[in-house]
């Protein structure tokens, strides 16, 4: 399987690159879901998950990874959509950050998305002109696309 298939050792392929996109996704939206409901609270402490993590992703079908993609931005979406500014200020405390609002965790998570969305391309790039024939490019830009169109 392609999608699966890493460009080097160590590094990611697209099939844990948009995992791990899932993954954010919902450390994302815990955290705006607890600077929402909660009074100054304290965000969990724990860093996102790392990409080494989403090596499980790779013997996942590609459209089951896409789904859970679709699903997870949707519920994010669906809790930030029509909040007001006062809502997008509320302050919390992060280990690391010290006192942060959600403005500042979802520019966090637009800068960590672009930099992944990046290397997604980069990677099909890759590919698309490599050496190997087995590679088509409806298989890959089925995955850039899809995870476009959620950030």
């Amino acid at each position: 399987d392609v999608l699966s298939q890493r460009p080097q050792p160590g590094a990611p392929s697209l099939k844990e690159l948009v995992g791990h996109l899932v993954d954010i996704d919902a450390v994302f939206r815990e955290r705006a879901w607890l600077l929402l409901e909660t009074e100054r609270p304290e965000l969990p402490p724990a860093h996102p998950p790392r990409l080494e993590v989403a090596a499980t992703y790779r013997s996942m079908p590609i459209a089951a990874i896409l789904d859970a993609f679709r699903a997870s931005r949707k519920q994010t979406l669906n809790l930030l959509r029509g909040l007001t500014s006062a809502a997008w200020h509320r302050p919390g405390h992060h280990e690391l950050y010290g006192e942060i609002n959600l403005v500042h965790q979802g520019n966090w998570v637009v800068h960590h998305e672009r930099g992944h969305l990046i290397d997604m391309a980069q990677l099909r790039h890759d590919l698309l002109i490599g050496n190997d024939s087995r590679y088509t490019p409806t298989e890959l830009t089925a995955v850039v696309a899809e995870v476009n169109e959620g950030e």
